[in-house]
């Protein structure tokens, strides 16, 4: 793919570090869709389908070992005052529920999510049949009227490493959105590069050579404060030394946290 960008630095991770004008973010973020619309579309062995389930289901690491914590502290506080209710964009095949069944083995909760690749949609619709799953993408959530949503006001709006895919342009209809929905955010994502200074039009991108996709950096603050959101816990994610020399975990997702906002 030709690039019309500007590659600020490669860090130590290999990762470009790119500033892109909106004509390149438009075709950046066709690219990753393409790729996940696409992806396992190919026919698969029943191996291979298990394999790639099992590691949607499983998907728990020192990276999204904070959120999942978090997301613990914030179910059982607010479950004291009322039953709980998450919607999700970004369901996988229950990932978050196998998060929540480990603290809440029998969790009272209303959950609706959204997921963008049937095989993972189906698999859910499987293993959580009292739960409501829409197969659909970031931007058909967008495009829903608030009466699809009959469970509002939601507790909770979650998503995990989501929005690093998803143009500027587009989180910001989709936490507006979810704003619409509910009070309260919490999202594990790339969190937001401060020491790079952006135009009003340029967009930081990190690109992995070995990848099939790119990785938005969004500035968080400034477009929760444009919804009258804002962050009151944050947490970048670190591993341990050990965990540093491990090849077990994507050490490209450095910069990786989560943010916990709410309606100011």
């Amino acid at each position: 793919m030709e690039m019309d960008v500007k590659v600020l630095k490669v860090d130590d991770l290999g990762r470009n570090h790119i500033v892109a004008e909106p004509a390149t973010v438009e075709d950046l973020y066709r690219h990753n869709l393409i790729f996940w619309t696409t992806r396992f579309r190919d026919e698969l062995s029943e191996e291979e389908r298990k394999t790639i389930l099992d590691n949607q289901e499983n998907i728990e690491t020192p990276y999204t070992r904070p959120a999942t914590l978090k997301l613990h502290e914030v179910l059982a506080e607010a479950s004291e005052k009322s039953e709980f209710s998450m919607l999700e964009l970004g369901a996988a095949n229950g990932t978050v529920m196998k998060r929540i069944e480990e603290k809440f083995p029998k969790p009272k909760l209303t959950y609706v999510g959204f997921e963008c690749l049937p095989l993972l949609a189906d698999d859910f619709k499987k293993k959580f049949p009292e739960h409501k799953i829409h197969l659909g993408d970031v931007e058909e959530f967008i495009g829903k009227e608030k009466s699809f949503f009959p469970e509002a006001p939601f507790t909770l709006f979650y998503a995990t490493l989501v929005f690093k895919m998803i143009k500027p342009d587009l989180v910001r209809k989709a936490l507006r959105k979810a704003a619409e929905l509910t009070n309260q955010f919490l999202i594990y994502d790339l969190l937001e590069d401060t020491d790079t200074e952006l135009g009003p039009d340029e967009t930081l991108i990190l690109h992995m050579p070995a990848r099939p996709v790119f990785w938005f950096v969004h500035p968080w603050a400034e477009y929760l404060a444009e919804i009258g959101f804002k962050i009151v816990d944050k947490q970048v994610s670190k591993l341990t030394e050990a965990e540093a020399q491990s090849p077990l975990y994507d050490h490209q997702v450095r910069g990786a946290g989560y943010f916990h906002a709410i309606r100011e």
